[in-house]
């Protein structure tokens, strides 16, 4: 029967391995490699260069603080430190395209919901949050109606 394949081939080959926590660290690096390189692709297709957040902001107050900090670093801060991660079981038609349905069930486990960030392709630079309960929101609806039926 078909199955979720993640998209990037880095997910693929970190997915394979057989242990639990060297797959995470592996895809959270190939997913920052992938994200910095689509950022500098994306900025460059509209003439721009990526630059450094302390070099974008002046700010003489807060830069002491900001200098050092996660947020500026080259490699991937914790997860939930400052970053409202997205994306990892994308909503679609097909449990061999998608991981939930367009009602944000589990392909797999109908009484599943997916319904923070996760099946967002990608999101703005902040604040998500009204939006997760929107689909929230929605996929409750969603079951509310099923049961009505």
């Amino acid at each position: 029967s078909p199955m979720y394949k993640p998209f990037h081939p880095d997910c693929r080959a970190a997915l394979a391995e057989r242990t639990w926590m060297k797959p995470i660290a592996i895809l959270t690096a190939a997913m920052v490699r992938h994200m910095q390189h689509t950022m500098r692709e994306a900025i460059a297709a509209a003439g721009g260069v990526m630059q450094p957040l302390q070099d974008l902001v002046r700010m003489p107050l807060i830069e002491p603080l900001v200098t050092g900090s996660a947020a500026t670093a080259e490699q991937a801060p914790p997860p939930g430190y400052y970053v409202h991660e997205v994306g990892g079981a994308p909503m679609g038609n097909s449990d061999t395209t998608s991981v939930v349905d367009g009602w944000n069930r589990l392909w797999r486990c109908r009484n599943v919901l997916v319904v923070d960030g996760a099946c967002w392709p990608t999101s703005s630079w902040q604040s998500p949050t009204l939006t997760m309960m929107a689909i929230t929101r929605r996929a409750c609806q969603g079951i509310l109606r099923a049961a009505a039926d």
